[in-house]
C-alpha cells in the first residue's frame, strides 16, 4: 500500500526513468529503517527465541574501523571482509562521506600489523569503469590472487534490478592494486532483484552466493564462477531464505559449509549448517553472540557476520555494528569445535543447542 501512493505520487511528477530510480531509493532507505528501528521485519526486532551461543571472542570493546577524517570515509564506515592473503592480513570496508544510496561508494583496506589495524588513507577502489557504481564487494584468494567481485549497481542510477545488473570482478596480486573487467548481465531474466554477492573459493570451484528475489521470495542462489573470471557456469542453485536475509556470507570449515545471514538488534549473527553447500539446516539455527554477554554496546545492531577466506577450525570474522549515532566495523573469532560440539549436543538430547534471550527489557 505505501509504495503504490508514493508511485502514485512520483508518477505526476517525474518521468518514468525518473520515478523508477526514485522508487528504489526509498525501498532501500525504508528497508534500511525497518532493520534499524525493527519495525517490523521478521528476526529484526529483539529475538528472544533463537538459541544464542555466547562463544564469540570480540577484538575489545569497541570497533576495529571507524570513520576517519578522509573524506571518502568520514562519514560512515561498514561491511568489513577479512582476508589472509600470504602472511598478511587485510580487511577490505566500504566508505562514504554520508551514508547515501544515490552517492559514492569507496572501498578502503586495512591492514593487522603487530596486532594494530592500521588504515591506508586513500581507497584501493573508486568508481570508473563502472557504470552506476560501487555495492558492497566480496572477497577471497584464488589462483594466488585476491579476487573480488560486487554489483555495478549503486548510487544515483541504481535500480536493484537483476536482469541488467552487471557483475565487476578485480584482481589484485599485492592486496592494494587491482584490475578490473565485466562480467556483464550475468544474471537471469527471472529475478527481479539482486543482493550482495559473497565468494568462496572451494578446491577446483570459485562459488557465487547471493539473494535473489523472484516471484515475491527471496531465495539464497549459488552458481559456479568461470575460471576466465568472465561469466557464470554449470547449475543455478537456489533455496527460500526463512527470514530477511539483509547480507548472506558463507565459508567452509572442517567439511561443513556455515551460512551466516541476518540483523539483529541486541543479539548477534545468525548462523547454519550445510554438509555440501547448498541445503541449508536452518532447524539448526542459532545466534552467535559475544562471550561477556554484553551485546548493548556500540553494536547494539548487527548485520552478518563475514568469515575470512581460511579454512581452519579459528573463524575469523567482521561484521556492521550500530548503535544509535554511527556505523562502524567490528571483529570477533570462534571455534568452529565449539559450534559444531553444541550441534551434536542438540541432536543427541533433542534440545535447542543454547538458550534463548533472558533479559529485562528493550
Amino acid at each position: 500500500m505505501i509504495f503504490s501512493r508514493i508511485r502514485d505520487s512520483l508518477s505526476v511528477h517525474l518521468n518514468l526513468g525518473q520515478y523508477m530510480r526514485r522508487l528504489v531509493d526509498i525501498e532501500r532507505e525504508l528497508s534500511y529503517i525497518t532493520l534499524r528501528f525493527g519495525t517490523g521485519a521478521s528476526g529484526n526486532k529483539i529475538d528472544t527465541s533463537t538459541p544464542r551461543l555466547p562463544i564469540l571472542n570480540k577484538f575489545g570493546e569497541g570497533p576495529i574501523i571507524v570513520p576517519s577524517g578522509a573524506s571518502w570515509m568520514s562519514g560512515t564506515v561498514y561491511d568489513g571482509r577479512p582476508i589472509l592473503f600470504g602472511n598478511r592480513r587485510f580487511i577490505y570496508f566500504c566508505g562514504q562521506a554520508s551514508y547515501r544510496s544515490d552517492g559514492a561508494m569507496f572501498v578502503g583496506v586495512a591492514e593487522w600489523v603487530n596486532e594494530n589495524i592500521v588504515v591506508d588513507p586513500v581507497p584501493v577502489l573508486f568508481p570508473d569503469i563502472e557504470v552506476r557504481g560501487i555495492d558492497v564487494p566480496a572477497f577471497t584468494v584464488w589462483r594466488d590472487e585476491i579476487v573480488g567481485a560486487y554489483l555495478d549497481d549503486y548510487g544515483r542510477d541504481r535500480t536493484g534490478r537483476g536482469y541488467d545488473t552487471s557483475l565487476i570482478i578485480v584482481r589484485s596480486s599485492d592486496g592494494r592494486k587491482f584490475k578490473k573487467s565485466y562480467c556483464k548481465h550475468p544474471f537471469g531474466k527471472e529475478w527481479s532483484r539482486i543482493g550482495l554477492p559473497w565468494l568462496l573459493a572451494d578446491g577446483d570451484y570459485l562459488w557465487v552466493y547471493w539473494r535473489g528475489k523472484v516471484g515475491g521470495n527471496i531465495r539464497l542462489v549459488r552458481t559456479e564462477l568461470s575460471e576466465s573470471l568472465e561469466s557464470f557456469v554449470g547449475d543455478v542453485v537456489s533455496v527460500s531464505l526463512p527470514r530477511n536475509a539483509v547480507n548472506i556470507a558463507v565459508t567452509k570449515r572442517s567439511s561443513l559449509y556455515l551460512l551466516f545471514y541476518g540483523g539483529s538488534r541486541a543479539g548477534g549473527l545468525y548462523v547454519v549448517p550445510s554438509s555440501e553447500g547448498t541445503a541449508w539446516d536452518f532447524s539448526k539455527e542459532v545466534m552467535l553472540v559475544g562471550n561477556s554477554g554484553h551485546e548493548w554496546g556500540w553494536d547494539y545492531f548487527k548485520i552478518c557476520g563475514s568469515p575470512d577466506n581460511t579454512t581452519n577450525d579459528n573463524v575469523e570474522l567482521c561484521y556492521l555494528g550500530e548503535n544509535a549515532t554511527s556505523m562502524a566495523v567490528g571483529a570477533a573469532n570462534f571455534n568452529i569445535q565449539t559450534l559444531k560440539a553444541a550441534w551434536d549436543r542438540s541432536a543427541q538430547m533433542g534440545a535447542p543447542p543454547a538458550m534463548p534471550l533472558q533479559y529485562r527489557g528493550e
